[in-house]
């Protein structure tokens, strides 16, 4: 699981794409005009403004976590390309934008890397707690 975003890191480098490292971690650009064909969900926000740029924003662990706990879903390509006329704005935006970043949908990454971490320089937490428990 650590090897997953070490691999879409040096991807990134390599490609000279540049964005926050969380995101560099994470997830890649992809072409706005096909972005219904790949697989991950989306990791910006893009909005026009009054006079027509683009803003763009990457949306963060802790801000996506919260728009979950708010009962808000992610935007998954998957959406875009089963129901493209309930995201017809987006596709728009998106296709205006050129590169969009996603991120694989890569299931417990995080907890399964906070695992691996906390055991590789803590080790087994029951124990630790068994151990203070009993006082030894």
């Amino acid at each position: 699981n650590i090897a997953a975003p070490v691999s879409i890191l040096a991807k990134n480098i390599l490609e000279g794409n540049r964005a926050p490292l969380p995101c560099l971690l994470l997830g890649f650009p992809v072409d706005g005009r096909t972005i219904q064909n790949e697989f991950g969900f989306v990791m910006e926000d893009i909005e026009e403004g009054e006079d027509g740029r683009l803003v763009r924003r990457f949306v963060g662990f802790t801000e996506s976590l919260g728009r979950i706990v708010r009962g808000e879903r992610r935007l998954y390509t998957k959406d875009l390309r089963l129901h493209p006329d309930d995201y017809r704005r987006e596709l728009s935006l998106y296709r205006k934008a050129g590169k969009v970043w996603i991120s694989y949908g890569i299931p417990f990454i995080i907890p399964i890397t906070a695992g691996f971490l906390t055991a590789l320089f803590m080790g087994d937490i029951l124990f630790v707690i068994m151990k203070a428990i009993a006082g030894m």
